[in-house]
């Protein structure tokens, strides 16, 4: 194989070229020929070789010389075909034309009589993609093979969701689902139908449940989604069952208590369940969920399984419908794929590859997930590379048993030609466990702490991570994890790997995952009360508890924490950091304490001169029992922290209330992101208060590009610092006293999150004690939504009047909202200013208190054109602008809480004489609501 397939997983026609010299070369000089060829770097060495091997060659031979050169030009030419170059090597057509050259020195009856080559029978017997992938464990320079039955720190906790949502791009199945569905409703009668849908991982199996979730059929029924996964819970499946029928979160923690709940819920109603992807191969465990799940009386309850094994789809009640076996896909459904992934309909030179593209559908074993992976690939490839693509010996690692873990080769080829960093940063992915929601921005950041992505003078480290993420997902290497009850597959800031990605990773990143060996360099930490068993392990001092000493981490000893790179733990428990905890991880890279309650952070965290990733964040929403839930009040943070001058991301979110000394933070210089959100304050020891400090602190940070500051319950002002910030989140901040102008101009769409679209808007709040409002800081926004609220509290009319809100031509949506307190500005002067932009499409006003109206209301038909909404609520008028009725687009308008309404005219006379009357023509709902 080519040396830049080994090192670099490219594919190109000139590895064929490569292949070919190697042939041409042990057809001359026999099986050792092509090795010895590295060795002698000589056309005359080798041809001396051929030479000594060759049986006869006649000397009265009156061609003799012609022989001679003809094995000359060939051995040449072989070597020109080896050559580690790849630009060096020969185009095919070039081949030919030496060959054919050479062919026509040797008269017919005496070519190819003459000499006899060792090892040419067995040249013809050989496999033609040679069968040996060998050579690629060679590039794998970062990464060795995984042991197939190698322990491993994780537990197997998989958190992989998946949903009732049907992708966009479900291709064939039709007929599968038109049987699964016949078998469904033959058994209406029955209370209670079990039906188990099987087969390979990555067939489709999600895809047929989702189908049954959505149909028709069950519009009337109660539907309920759970992800069951490899680790089987029968509390955490009863308590999804009782979350999404009750409408409210289950945290039962007890059996008996999930049953009776069920039993209530069950009783007479009917219930769709699908519980997706079952491992569990427990009969008894199996036979506990069925009685768990048949405690409704009177009811007609429907649950369908999907799992990978035939066993286990026996085991589920066999009593009432026969599982059903999903096939693969036809080739040509996995060929439709293919086209619709690779752009094919957009391809001038259809008709050949669509030859090559079939051939290819056929080797994807009917697995959606290698079509689509394939698909993706080919999309950037020319012709040649489809067919090189065709050709790989990689087609022929399953059927030759050199896959250990028996991966796809499909996958197994798209990861060859990912460029060597993707490589890396894909590979990495396997030391999150098997199904884990990985945070997108996080892993992004990981990535760049670990080296793994490629330096460039175009884009930043971070763009250059979404870029691999972004590629990754095109691949579906990476997806978007769905929640149980939603229909909606949007982009929600996590990432998982489809259990077959996850192996192949896996395969990549080997021993340097698994704790037991000494090249360990990613740990996960989980359950101490499974692992901590005795005290020889040196990562023993990592952890110690309020209550007793956590012994060993590990059952044995040979993974000394010197050479840790990367370190998470994964433990709710309340347990305290020893003081010289990370005194020996000298090497650690990425630390990640955010499911740790250490209320403080040790002084040895001071010696991590490497680390540039420390997590030590809190979020309750990855708390899936209700063991550990309440957040932690505080976290001490040492000024020894301030000694980690390598660090680019730190993670305080929802940590209550960091303590200790503001200047900590302005010694990292290198902070690239920093995320404090969701905190009550920051505070010295002696000291109740230090909030501005710490902000000031942050303002000097000379390299800082995001900043994360959302949901924070304190006061302070804005730096003007903050104006160089690539990213600023101020979501939340409803204390916010000052935010300078020069800052405010940064981000002109979202007003760093201020504007609180989803929330009513904006809220207009007193600042600069009180002298002014807020209001002033929407000068230089212009979004496409924007709802401005507590408008009472705008203090002069300059102030509207300064915003230019006319200009705003961004603006489709648009609310103006009183909130009923004290007014600095009558409504009506206030509303003259206000002037909405002639783009909005739906209006909105709120609680105006004025009996009239400024002139552009009046005039509506005139400033707002486009407007196609119109919601007026708690408004005192009494009657309505005739001007609304030419309104060409106006569908809809809605009255609420208007008590002094008297008139509202749908129709309005126009003309001299009045004989032309305008309707609202198109308006297509009215309500009147207390009015």
């Amino acid at each position: 194989m080519p040396p830049e397939f080994l090192n670099e997983g490219k594919i190109s026609p000139k590895n064929d070229v490569f292949g070919f010299g190697v042939v041409m070369i042990e057809i001359m000089a026999g099986p050792a020929g092509y090795s010895n060829s590295f060795e002698m770097h000589d056309v005359a060495q080798l041809m001396q070789q051929v030479l000594t091997n060759c049986t006869m060659i006649e000397a009265t031979s009156n061609n003799r010389s012609e022989e001679l050169r003809q094995v000359k030009t060939c051995i040449e030419l072989a070597m020109r075909c080896v050559d580690s170059e790849r630009d060096n090597r020969p185009s095919v057509a070039d081949i030919l034309d030496t060959l054919n050259k050479t062919e026509t020195h040797i008269p017919k009856r005496q070519r190819c009589s003459q000499i006899s080559v060792p090892g040419l029978e067995r040249a013809k017997k050989r496999k033609k993609t040679g069968g040996n992938l060998k050579g690629i464990a060679k590039e794998r320079t970062h990464f060795t093979v995984m042991q197939e039955n190698a322990p491993s720190l994780l537990e197997n906790r998989d958190h992989r969701e998946t949903s009732a949502k049907i992708g966009a791009e479900v291709v064939g199945r039709e007929m599968e689902k038109q049987e699964i569905m016949a078998h469904l409703s033959g058994s209406t009668t029955q209370e209670i139908t079990f039906l188990s849908i099987y087969g390979i991982g990555g067939i489709g199996k999600t895809t047929m449940a989702q189908f049954v979730f959505n149909d028709f059929q069950f519009k009337e029924y109660s539907r309920v989604w759970t992800y069951v996964s490899q680790t089987f819970d029968l509390k955490k499946i009863g308590n999804s069952i009782i979350t999404q029928l009750s409408g409210s979160k289950s945290m039962h923690t007890d059996l008996p208590m999930i049953e009776n709940s069920l039993q209530k819920l069950l009783s007479g109603k009917r219930v769709l369940i699908i519980l997706d992807d079952l491992w569990e191969r427990e009969s008894p465990q199996l036979k506990k969920l069925e009685s768990m799940l048949n405690l409704g009386e009177g009811g007609k309850l429907v649950v369908v399984v999907t799992t990978r094994e035939e066993s286990v789809a026996h085991k589920i009640h066999t009593g009432t419908v026969k599982p059903y076996k999903l096939a693969p896909l036809t080739d040509e459904i996995c060929w439709t794929i293919i086209k619709n992934k690779s752009s094919f309909e957009n391809r001038a030179e259809r008709a050949q590859l669509e030859l090559i593209g079939k051939e290819i559908a056929k080797k994807c074993g009917g697995v959606a997930l290698a079509a689509q992976s394939i698909g993706y690939m080919l999309y950037a490839m020319e012709f040649d590379e489809w067919v090189s693509v065709n050709n790989s010996e990689i087609w022929d690692v399953l059927a030759s048993g050199e896959s250990t873990h028996h991966v796809h080769a499909s996958l197994l080829l798209s990861y060859h030609v990912m460029d060597k960093y993707l490589k890396l940063c894909f590979a990495y992915c396997a030391t999150f466990p098997k199904g884990h929601k990985i945070a997108k921005e996080d892993l992004a950041h990981q990535w760049i702490a670990l080296g793994l992505v490629e330096p460039s003078r175009t884009f930043s480290d971070i763009q250059t991570s979404h870029k691999y993420i972004r590629h990754l997902f095109g691949m579906c290497f990476l997806e978007h994890p769905r929640s149980q009850w939603t229909y909606m597959d949007v982009d929600n800031g996590f990432l998982i790997m489809h259990d077959l990605v996850h192996d192949l990773a896996r395969s990549f990143l080997a021993d340097k995952i698994i704790v037991e060996s000494p090249a360990c360099q990613y740990a996960w930490l989980t359950d101490h009360r499974k692992l901590f068993k005795s005290s020889m392990n040196p990562l023993t001092k990592l952890f110690m508890s309020s209550m007793n000493p956590l012994a060993k981490l590990f059952k044995s000893s040979v993974t000394p924490l010197a050479k840790i790179r990367a370190l998470h733990f994964l433990d709710r428990a309340y347990l305290q950091l020893n003081g010289e905890a990370f005194s020996p991880a000298k090497c650690l890279l990425v630390l990640d304490l955010s499911r740790c309650c250490a209320q403080k952070l040790p002084d040895s965290m001071g010696q991590l001169k490497q680390l540039r990733y420390l997590d030590v964040s809190w979020n309750p929403e990855f708390t899936e029992s209700s063991e550990y839930q309440a957040s932690p009040e505080s976290i001490l943070i040492p000024k020894a922290l301030g000694s980690l001058y390598e660090l680019q991301y730190l993670n305080l979110s929802g940590r209550g209330r960091p303590i200790g000394p503001p200047e900590v933070i302005s010694k990292l210089t290198e902070l690239r992101y920093l995320n404090i959100s969701h905190c009550k304050g920051y505070y010295l020891l002696d000291i109740p208060s230090a909030n501005q400090s710490f902000i000031d602190c942050i303002g000097t940070l000379p390299n800082l590009e995001q900043l994360d500051m959302s949901f924070n319950n304190y006061g302070f002002c804005v730096p003007e610092s903050f104006s160089r910030l690539k990213k600023l989140n101020l979501s939340g901040c409803q204390y916010i006293a000052s935010l300078p102008e020069n800052v405010g101009k940064v981000d002109i769409p979202r007003l760093f999150g201020l504007l609180f679209p989803q929330k009513g808007g904006f809220p207009v709040r007193v600042v600069d004690s009180e002298s002014s409002s807020s209001l002033v800081w929407l000068k230089h926004t212009n979004p496409d939504v924007l709802g401005i609220a507590d408008l009472e509290n705008v203090r002069s009319v300059e102030e509207a009047r300064s915003i230019r809100l006319m200009e705003k031509q961004r603006i489709k949506e648009l609310s103006l909202q009183w909130s009923g307190g004290v007014s600095s500005v009558e409504h009506m002067e206030l509303l003259t200013e206000l002037v909405p932009p002639s783009s909005v499409k739906n209006f909105k006003i709120t609680r105006y208190k004025d009996v009239m109206f400024p002139h552009w209301f009046m005039h509506i038909n005139k400033y707002l054109p486009n407007l196609v909404s119109l919601e007026m609520w708690g408004v005192l008028c009494r009657s309505l602008p005739t001007t609304l009725v030419p309104l060409p687009n106006l569908r809809k308008i809605v009255l609420s809480n208007m008590h002094n309404l008297e008139e509202f005219n749908t129709a309005c006379s126009i003309g001299e004489d009045g004989a032309n009357e305008l309707t609202l023509a198109k308006l297509e709902y009215l309500a009147y609501i207390t009015c």
